[in-house]
């Protein structure tokens, strides 16, 4: 397991600029669609996060860490991390109802 559960930056895109990207923590690939990937974490105080493809990679880190998980949308992050700083009144999509 990679453990890179924060953001990682690309370098340059091609496009004159580098971007902020996250890395699967099971397969160390990058997660090109935040649709597709969740957080997870353990219940408690501060605490890791890990960026996982949803399916096979969800998975094995329920495995390796054989405990309960929360977990989030992956896309949801930037919604909740806007918030959290007090920068916008946006929720994520679910909890709007």
């Amino acid at each position: 397991m990679s453990m890179k559960s924060i953001p990682a930056i690309i370098p340059e895109t091609g496009e004159g600029y580098s971007k902020f990207s996250f890395f699967c923590d099971i397969c160390d690939t990058q997660i090109d669609n935040l649709g597709r990937a969740m957080a997870a974490w353990e219940p408690g105080e501060a605490t890791d996060v890990y960026h996982v493809h949803k399916g096979k990679c969800l998975d094995a880190l329920d495995k390796i860490l054989d405990t309960y998980l929360l977990t989030v949308e992956a896309c949801d992050l930037p919604i909740f991390l806007l918030r959290d700083l007090g920068l916008t009144r946006y929720e994520p999509t679910y909890a709007a109802a």
